[in-house]
């Protein structure tokens, strides 16, 4: 039953995947025709649930696979530039900038990256959501890894449509969605899990209403020893 488990869940993931090119492949050939200006409309709805959808499945399919747990000692930078690569056509796609920060390029923590990896997507999709619903002149997030003592400190800040005062402190329960999508809420109860637990860490989130959001998180350095 695990294994019959596990290839379905690959089986889902490969159909979204291919729901999601059908859809954009579809788009670009309607956009070039006016009169289907309605019919494009409903076109990127779609497109949009389907990028949720797809996010989604990812977070669910994290916690439902059995995964190695091991640990190493492993580059945060690396690990962010992978996400980046990861997400580079959907942001050059929604003209986003970004702006990456390394005040130390041999930053390491002890753990597992995957799992980091996995925080990291979710923060990033949450921030570039924020960003494509505030609509501003100039769209961007800003992303840094500093040396911290004897942490790391990383800061994801996007000027998207921020998160009220009253929402701010439910915004890691896993049944709360400060979006009008599904999904979102999971996602960060899972990074909040990974950071605290897996990663004996801290994360925080500040923002304010239709200018910006801001999470922190902030991790041990590797001793090298681990």
């Amino acid at each position: 039953m695990r294994q019959m488990d596990m290839n379905f869940i690959h089986e889902l993931g490969h159909l979204i995947h291919y729901i999601n090119v059908d859809l954009y492949h579809i788009h670009d050939k309607l956009k070039s025709v006016d009169e289907n200006e309605e019919l494009l409309s409903i076109l990127k709805s779609t497109i949009h649930n389907a990028e949720e959808m797809n996010k989604m499945f990812r977070v669910y399919r994290e916690m439902l696979i059995p995964r190695t747990d091991k640990k190493e000692i492993f580059s945060i930078n690396e690990i962010v530039n992978d996400v980046l690569d990861v997400l580079r056509a959907k942001i050059q796609r929604e003209k986003i900038r970004i702006n990456f920060e390394k005040s130390n390029p041999n930053l390491k923590v002890f753990g597992n990256p995957g799992k980091l990896l996995n925080v990291f997507l979710n923060l990033i999709l949450n921030s570039l959501e924020s960003v494509r619903i505030a609509k501003n002149k100039i769209n961007e997030i800003n992303i840094s890894v500093l040396d911290f003592n004897k942490s790391i400190k990383i800061t994801i800040t996007d000027n998207g449509i921020g998160i009220s005062k009253e929402n701010i402190d439910k915004i890691f329960d896993i049944t709360y969605s400060t979006k009008h999508t599904p999904g979102s809420g999971f996602g960060l109860a899972v990074a909040k899990f990974v950071v605290e637990d897996h990663f004996s860490g801290k994360i925080n989130v500040s923002s304010e209403v239709n200018k910006s959001t801001t999470v922190t998180i902030i991790i041990p350095k590797s001793n090298e020893k681990n």
